[in-house]
């Protein structure tokens, strides 16, 4: 698995309210950041801290995002920016 042993992203891609999501895999530096969407409702922009990770969410185009990364919080939004911009 290329996200390694991480128990909290299993659980999350495996949720019973799951229908379809991707996962993409960024690097910065020595450090992963795993992009999730799927078909969602728009929601509220949501940003917080969890067991040393920074998550933080937005909808678009009737699909939701989901970065989760050990990068600090503004490395984070920086690139969450930048995709956003493509």
């Amino acid at each position: 698995m290329i996200l390694g042993k991480r128990p909290d992203v299993e659980r999350f891609l495996s949720r019973p309210d799951a229908a379809v999501r991707a996962a993409l895999i960024y690097g910065r530096r020595q450090h992963m950041i795993n992009l999730f969407t799927w078909p969602g409702p728009p929601a509220k922009e949501a940003s917080q801290t969890r067991n040393g990770y920074q998550l933080e969410s937005w909808p678009a185009n009737g699909m939701i995002f989901w970065a989760v990364s050990d990068l600090n919080e503004a490395e984070l939004r920086q690139f969450i920016s930048l995709y956003r911009q493509n």
